[in-house]
């Protein structure tokens, strides 16, 4: 298993070390993949799962979301 370095190591080699100290989100594949499957009542549409992946992007460490209004 990958140490928490190695990731952060990682995300820099991928996206540069700008992008890398803004912080990034994780969002779940379960969460993405899953949603296909759900009824058409309850599956998340476009625009809701947009939303949901800018909050998790807003909220991406713990007790500080750096969404203000």
């Amino acid at each position: 298993m990958a140490k928490p370095s190695d990731r952060a190591d990682g995300i820099v080699e991928k996206w540069g070390k700008e992008v890398a100290e803004r912080g990034f989100a994780q969002v779940p594949n379960y969460l993405l993949l899953l949603n296909q499957f759900l009824d058409t009542d309850s599956r998340l549409s476009a625009i809701e799962m947009l939303i949901l992946i800018q909050l998790v992007g807003n909220w991406w460490r713990k007790g500080k979301c750096l969404f203000h209004l």
